[in-house]
């Protein structure tokens, strides 16, 4: 089955997946954000500075019939949640661009849903890699994706924040299974 660039990616993804996240910021002071937030950021690289890296857990809920792909994602450090969000990517009908809406919830205030969106995105035609927009804490960033089975990475940047996730390597293992099977 031929499936558009968008379709193919979300298709391959589909499923749960677990993610080493890695946080960077850099003169955090001179960002316009809620005090809160800036608090929720720095708490962030703290905790990653004493106890290492957050483990991210992430559910991609695909229906090749459907118009929009469910994305759950859950970061833990040391079995406690900072974070959650809850997004739809609704798929565009030229194949590649997607539009990202859902809602987030940050540590301490789980309960409080921050709506994210509309934002913009993409899959490229090779369908390995997507690009979108959406917001940290406030802050506008942009995420970049590569899983092709060889890597299995996501970056991500805006102002002062930098990051990366990377896939464990059993996940890597079995998006490389999904691609060689598409032939």
């Amino acid at each position: 089955m031929d499936r558009p660039a968008h379709r193919r990616y979300f298709h391959r993804n589909r499923g749960e997946w677990t993610w080493r996240v890695h946080f960077e910021a850099r003169d955090l002071g001179s960002v316009e954000l809620p005090a809160a937030n800036k608090w929720r950021l720095r708490g962030m690289l703290v905790s990653q500075a004493v106890l290492g890296d957050a483990r991210l857990w992430t559910r991609v809920d695909y229906d090749d019939d459907a118009p929009t792909v469910g994305h759950l994602t859950v970061m833990t450090k040391a079995g406690v949640t900072l974070f959650r969000s809850e997004e739809r990517m609704h798929l565009g009908e030229d194949g590649s661009s997607l539009t990202v809406e859902g809602q987030q919830y940050w540590s301490p205030r789980l309960g409080f849903a921050r709506p994210l969106g509309p934002y913009a995105g993409h899959v490229e035609p090779c369908s390995t890699r997507a690009e979108y927009r959406m917001d940290v804490l406030g802050l506008p960033c942009v995420f970049r994706s590569q899983l092709d089975g060889v890597a299995g990475v996501m970056a991500i940047s805006g102002g002062p924040l930098s990051g990366s996730f990377t896939l464990t390597r059993d996940c890597v293992e079995r998006i490389a299974e999904r691609r060689a099977k598409e032939g």
